[in-house]
């Protein structure tokens, strides 16, 4: 029952601030909306509020006032589409769609950092390098990263839940456009074994991961 007063009032809080706005859209003062400016629009409504309840909404009704104000300033033509759909890739803008040979480039850095939290920063290829010649592991990389999420997230807040629970992410087809989609298995704690396990016999059941795009067929 609250909530829906909560509503209604909230729903009348925006009717009233239309109506106010086309009586005072000519209106040069200093406060333009007024105690008989609402109960002018209360008639309009059909509703009744107090005399503490005009003068507790009068705020919010000049606030709303002003934010159409500044709405009808803004020339926005019809031809403008309404902001339903973010895409980031710009307009006219289009993707090569062969698949050219991959080309390894060498490595950049070559050596373990002082400071371990600087592979962090180190690319793909460098930490691969890394990993093949056996200078560091995917263990101790693991661990390092783990680490950082830890120390950072109350700042950055950039993890939903931390559980330490091992995970691995497997192609698992494509969806309607055409674009692969995957599917994350979650093991129990120190148990990456029967994980890995897992993941291999999906993959010899499904064979998704040497299944190409269509775009790139």
């Amino acid at each position: 029952m609250k909530k829906s007063n909560s509503f209604r009032l909230n729903f009348l809080f925006g009717v009233l601030t239309v109506l106010l706005f086309g009586q005072v859209l000519f209106a040069q003062e200093k406060n333009p909306i007024s105690k008989q400016d609402v109960q002018a629009a209360e008639a309009l409504m059909g509703v009744s509020f107090s005399n503490a309840q005009r003068d507790s909404m009068l705020p919010d009704l000049e606030d709303n006032l002003g934010s159409y104000k500044k709405l009808r300033e803004l020339d926005l033509q019809n031809s403008v589409p309404p902001a339903l759909l973010f895409n980031p890739v710009p307009v006219g803008m289009q993707f090569e769609k062969e698949q050219y040979p991959l080309e390894w480039g060498t490595p950049r850095n070559e050596k373990v950092p002082e400071n371990f939290e600087e592979l962090a920063f180190y690319s793909v290829r460098d930490l691969a390098e890394l990993i093949r010649t056996r200078k560091i592991t995917s263990t101790e990389l693991t661990k390092m990263y783990l680490a950082r999420l830890k120390k950072y997230d109350p700042q950055l807040k950039c993890v939903i839940t931390l559980t330490g629970h091992p995970c691995v992410v497997l192609p698992n087809g494509f969806n309607e456009q055409g674009s692969p989609t995957s599917i994350s298995f979650i093991g129990r704690l120190y148990d990456e074994g029967t994980l890995l396990a897992v993941a291999k016999k999906y993959q010899e059941a499904t064979s998704f991961n040497l299944k190409h795009p269509p775009m790139f067929q």
